[in-house]
């Protein structure tokens, strides 16, 4: 569902390095083209050939349908997205490893995941079945062997992770305790004294503390919206932070 260019670059390849020579960042191009203009200009500058992709993976787990009015080069037509997403959805369950057991454990809708009308949540997101480390990025276009087993084990996203806290609040618990991901932001802001917007969705995580203390909610959520600042950076600083990107794997130069 997802195809390279016959050509190995897009023709706008040498625009997309010039700009990125002179120091023309795409958040520049958004104040000068707009942010839908800019976009279509990055994809089309890509190695994908958006005409012939019916899909392509948003996230490492979540796969976005190229729908036709949503999509910045969308093709697929509404009437056939659903037909797609359960095409896909099969052919994914029927992926196996080396041993042919299922390669995915689950294989879920967006909104079976997701909560809320978030833009851009994926339509179809997956999990692996064991704690192996499986590249999404690995396979080339067009290949069939998407997914590769990574040859050892490294960092990577897990569905469960461990919240190791200390300081003169925090008391020795002897249970084992579950929270959630966005209990800890609460948590935070209530150690550093601040009230907690009643915006967010977690809570203050009491069983932890010697002193909870009482818990003050900030009923006014609206005005943490208003306090985004834009940051500036200079051009050597966006070059040091492309090279971290870099050497992490998140950029590259096609």
């Amino acid at each position: 569902w997802l195809a390279a260019r016959e050509a190995s670059r897009s023709p706008l390849y040498p625009l997309k390095k010039l700009l990125d020579r002179l120091g023309i960042t795409r958040k520049k191009l958004n104040r000068v083209l707009g942010e839908k203009r800019t976009g279509k200009l990055q994809l089309q500058a890509s190695h994908v050939d958006w005409k012939r992709s019916a899909a392509f993976l948003g996230t490492p787990f979540g796969i976005r349908i190229n729908l036709k009015g949503r999509e910045t080069l969308g093709l697929v037509e509404p009437e056939r997205f659903e037909s797609l997403r359960d095409e896909i959805m099969i052919r994914l369950g029927e992926l196996v490893d080396e041993n042919c057991k299922p390669l995915l454990a689950r294989i879920l809708r967006g909104e079976e995941w997701y909560d809320g009308e978030a833009p851009d949540r994926p339509d179809i997101v997956f999990q692996f079945r064991d704690d192996r480390n499986y590249a999404g990025f690995a396979g080339e276009i067009g290949e069939e062997d998407i997914f590769r087993a990574a040859p050892h084990k490294s960092g990577d996203h897990r569905l469960d992770g461990i919240l190791v806290a200390y300081g003169g609040n925090i008391k020795n618990v002897a249970e084992e305790l579950r929270f959630r991901i966005w209990d800890v932001l609460p948590t935070v802001m209530h150690l550093n004294g601040r009230a907690v917007p009643a915006v967010c969705d977690g809570r203050v995580l009491t069983e932890i503390l010697v002193d909870p203390g009482q818990v003050k909610i900030d009923e006014d959520w609206r005005r943490f919206r208003g306090e985004k600042k834009e940051v500036q950076y200079d051009k050597d600083q966006e070059e040091e932070i492309n090279e971290r990107l870099r050497a992490l794997g998140y950029i590259s130069d096609n």
